[in-house]
Protein backbone atom coordinates (compact mmCIF):
# COMPACT_ATOMS: atom_id res chain seq x y z
CA UNK A 1 0.00 0.00 0.00
CA UNK A 2 2.77 2.77 0.66
CA UNK A 3 4.07 1.98 -2.90
CA UNK A 4 0.82 3.16 -4.36
CA UNK A 5 0.50 6.54 -2.53
CA UNK A 6 3.95 6.85 -3.98
CA UNK A 7 2.55 6.40 -7.05
CA UNK A 8 0.03 7.43 -9.35
CA UNK A 9 -2.86 7.84 -7.50
CA UNK A 10 -0.89 10.62 -4.87
CA UNK A 11 -3.32 13.40 -5.14
CA UNK A 12 -0.32 15.24 -4.66
CA UNK A 13 0.56 14.56 -8.13
CA UNK A 14 -2.07 15.92 -9.37
CA UNK A 15 -1.86 19.59 -11.30
CA UNK A 16 -3.63 22.89 -9.21
CA UNK A 17 -4.32 26.47 -10.84
CA UNK A 18 -2.92 28.68 -8.45
CA UNK A 19 -5.30 31.28 -7.13
CA UNK A 20 -3.13 34.12 -9.12
CA UNK A 21 -3.75 32.15 -12.86
CA UNK A 22 -0.99 31.19 -14.46
CA UNK A 23 1.38 29.05 -12.44
CA UNK A 24 4.98 30.13 -11.45
CA UNK A 25 8.43 28.35 -12.56
CA UNK A 26 10.11 29.33 -9.60
CA UNK A 27 8.97 31.43 -5.84
CA UNK A 28 11.32 33.98 -7.33
CA UNK A 29 9.11 34.82 -9.77
CA UNK A 30 5.74 34.84 -7.55
CA UNK A 31 7.90 37.07 -4.92
CA UNK A 32 8.73 39.36 -8.12
CA UNK A 33 5.32 38.98 -9.34
CA UNK A 34 3.73 40.23 -6.03
CA UNK A 35 6.18 43.13 -5.26
CA UNK A 36 5.48 44.50 -8.87
CA UNK A 37 1.50 44.54 -8.05
CA UNK A 38 2.10 45.93 -4.52
CA UNK A 39 4.56 48.56 -6.16
CA UNK A 40 1.69 49.27 -9.02
CA UNK A 41 -0.67 49.23 -6.10
CA UNK A 42 1.31 52.03 -4.20
CA UNK A 43 1.64 53.99 -7.69
CA UNK A 44 -1.97 54.08 -8.02
CA UNK A 45 -2.77 55.11 -4.10
CA UNK A 46 0.00 58.09 -4.62
CA UNK A 47 -2.04 58.44 -7.89
CA UNK A 48 -5.39 58.86 -5.92
CA UNK A 49 -3.84 60.66 -3.42
CA UNK A 50 -3.08 63.39 -5.57
CA UNK A 51 -7.14 63.97 -6.49
CA UNK A 52 -7.14 65.65 -2.75
CA UNK A 53 -7.51 68.73 -4.54
CA UNK A 54 -9.89 68.09 -6.43
CA UNK A 55 -12.83 66.40 -3.72
CA UNK A 56 -15.64 65.67 -6.09
CA UNK A 57 -12.95 63.74 -8.27
CA UNK A 58 -11.46 61.88 -5.26
CA UNK A 59 -14.77 60.92 -4.38
CA UNK A 60 -16.04 59.56 -8.01
CA UNK A 61 -13.05 57.42 -7.86
CA UNK A 62 -13.60 55.97 -4.42
CA UNK A 63 -17.61 55.35 -5.48
CA UNK A 64 -16.05 53.51 -8.67
CA UNK A 65 -13.59 51.27 -6.38
CA UNK A 66 -17.02 50.29 -4.41
CA UNK A 67 -18.60 49.26 -7.42
CA UNK A 68 -15.87 47.15 -8.73
CA UNK A 69 -15.07 45.57 -5.08
CA UNK A 70 -11.65 46.84 -4.65
CA UNK A 71 -11.97 47.15 -0.82
CA UNK A 72 -8.39 46.16 0.01
CA UNK A 73 -7.09 49.12 -2.44
CA UNK A 74 -9.87 51.39 -0.73
CA UNK A 75 -9.04 50.90 2.48
CA UNK A 76 -5.23 51.54 1.82
CA UNK A 77 -6.59 54.66 0.06
CA UNK A 78 -8.46 55.81 2.70
CA UNK A 79 -5.94 55.20 5.42
CA UNK A 80 -3.42 56.85 3.53
CA UNK A 81 -5.34 59.71 3.19
CA UNK A 82 -6.55 59.40 6.69
CA UNK A 83 -9.86 60.59 5.69
CA UNK A 84 -12.85 58.12 6.91
CA UNK A 85 -15.53 60.44 5.05
CA UNK A 86 -14.90 59.04 2.13
CA UNK A 87 -16.05 55.75 2.34
CA UNK A 88 -19.24 56.89 2.81
CA UNK A 89 -22.08 55.50 0.75
CA UNK A 90 -23.90 58.92 -0.05
CA UNK A 91 -22.85 58.67 -3.90
CA UNK A 92 -26.13 61.08 -4.63
CA UNK A 93 -24.67 64.10 -2.60
CA UNK A 94 -22.49 65.10 -5.89
CA UNK A 95 -24.19 65.90 -8.99
CA UNK A 96 -22.43 65.31 -12.27
CA UNK A 97 -20.74 62.03 -11.17
CA UNK A 98 -19.74 60.46 -14.58
CA UNK A 99 -18.46 63.83 -15.55
CA UNK A 100 -16.32 64.15 -12.35
CA UNK A 101 -15.50 60.33 -12.71
CA UNK A 102 -13.89 61.21 -16.83
CA UNK A 103 -11.78 64.04 -14.98
CA UNK A 104 -10.75 61.96 -12.41
CA UNK A 105 -9.78 59.15 -14.74
CA UNK A 106 -8.05 61.49 -16.79
CA UNK A 107 -5.36 62.53 -14.13
CA UNK A 108 -5.06 59.32 -12.74
CA UNK A 109 -3.89 57.74 -16.58
CA UNK A 110 -1.62 61.15 -16.90
CA UNK A 111 -0.24 60.32 -13.09
CA UNK A 112 0.43 56.67 -13.63
CA UNK A 113 2.30 57.83 -16.98
CA UNK A 114 4.21 59.95 -15.06
CA UNK A 115 4.92 57.90 -12.27
CA UNK A 116 6.22 55.16 -14.69
CA UNK A 117 9.93 53.66 -15.15
CA UNK A 118 8.75 51.50 -18.31
CA UNK A 119 10.56 53.61 -21.44
CA UNK A 120 7.52 53.42 -23.99
CA UNK A 121 5.11 54.28 -21.42
CA UNK A 122 7.25 57.61 -21.02
CA UNK A 123 8.03 58.28 -24.53
CA UNK A 124 4.17 57.92 -24.93
CA UNK A 125 3.64 61.05 -22.13
CA UNK A 126 6.13 63.04 -23.30
CA UNK A 127 4.22 63.10 -26.87
CA UNK A 128 1.50 63.99 -25.42
CA UNK A 129 2.78 66.49 -23.40
CA UNK A 130 4.63 68.30 -26.31
CA UNK A 131 2.96 67.68 -28.93
CA UNK A 132 1.91 71.38 -31.02
CA UNK A 133 -1.30 71.48 -32.91
CA UNK A 134 -0.86 71.73 -36.51
CA UNK A 135 -2.67 73.99 -39.07
CA UNK A 136 -3.97 70.55 -39.85
CA UNK A 137 -6.95 70.13 -38.03
CA UNK A 138 -6.83 67.00 -37.10
CA UNK A 139 -2.60 66.30 -36.09
CA UNK A 140 0.11 66.98 -33.41
CA UNK A 141 3.78 67.26 -34.20
CA UNK A 142 6.49 66.54 -31.62
CA UNK A 143 10.41 67.29 -32.51
CA UNK A 144 12.65 64.65 -31.66
CA UNK A 145 14.43 67.15 -29.36
CA UNK A 146 11.07 67.82 -27.06
CA UNK A 147 11.10 63.95 -26.12
CA UNK A 148 14.38 64.32 -24.73
CA UNK A 149 14.96 64.95 -20.95
CA UNK A 150 17.69 64.72 -18.70
CA UNK A 151 17.00 61.02 -18.80
CA UNK A 152 16.27 60.21 -21.83
CA UNK A 153 18.78 60.23 -24.15
CA UNK A 154 18.36 60.31 -27.99
CA UNK A 155 18.88 56.61 -28.80
CA UNK A 156 15.96 55.72 -25.47
CA UNK A 157 13.88 58.30 -26.98
CA UNK A 158 14.20 56.46 -30.67
CA UNK A 159 13.73 53.06 -29.06
CA UNK A 160 10.36 53.84 -27.12
CA UNK A 161 9.11 55.82 -30.23
CA UNK A 162 10.02 52.42 -32.36
CA UNK A 163 7.99 50.50 -29.77
CA UNK A 164 4.86 52.65 -30.18
CA UNK A 165 4.89 52.20 -34.00
CA UNK A 166 5.84 48.64 -33.68
CA UNK A 167 2.54 48.43 -31.82
CA UNK A 168 0.51 51.10 -34.25
CA UNK A 169 0.52 54.06 -32.08
CA UNK A 170 1.57 56.08 -34.65
CA UNK A 171 3.77 56.30 -37.55
CA UNK A 172 7.36 56.90 -37.47
CA UNK A 173 10.13 56.45 -39.99
CA UNK A 174 12.64 57.20 -37.64
CA UNK A 175 12.62 61.42 -38.34
CA UNK A 176 13.58 64.06 -36.07
CA UNK A 177 9.58 64.94 -36.18
CA UNK A 178 6.99 62.62 -34.67
CA UNK A 179 3.26 63.26 -36.86
CA UNK A 180 0.40 62.26 -34.95
CA UNK A 181 -3.48 62.62 -36.13
CA UNK A 182 -6.42 62.59 -33.15
CA UNK A 183 -6.88 59.48 -33.10
CA UNK A 184 -3.16 58.58 -32.34
CA UNK A 185 -2.62 61.55 -29.52
CA UNK A 186 -6.05 59.74 -28.10
CA UNK A 187 -4.51 56.35 -27.87
CA UNK A 188 -1.16 57.72 -26.15
CA UNK A 189 -2.87 59.43 -23.27
CA UNK A 190 -4.13 56.21 -22.38
CA UNK A 191 -0.94 53.89 -22.65
CA UNK A 192 -0.04 52.22 -20.27
CA UNK A 193 2.04 49.24 -20.02
CA UNK A 194 4.01 48.20 -16.38
CA UNK A 195 7.82 47.11 -16.38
Amino acid sequence: MPDRAEGEDNPLNEAVDPLWGVPFATPEEITLTLAAQSELRQVLIHCLAALKAAPKQLYAMIQELKEVGADEVLQDIVHALQQEYLASDDAAAIAHMSQHKDHAHKKLRHCLQAQSSNLTVRVALRLTEYGIRTADPAGFVVSLSDILQNDLSAEDARTGLKELASEDLLDWRDDDVVHLSDAQMKHLTRFYREE
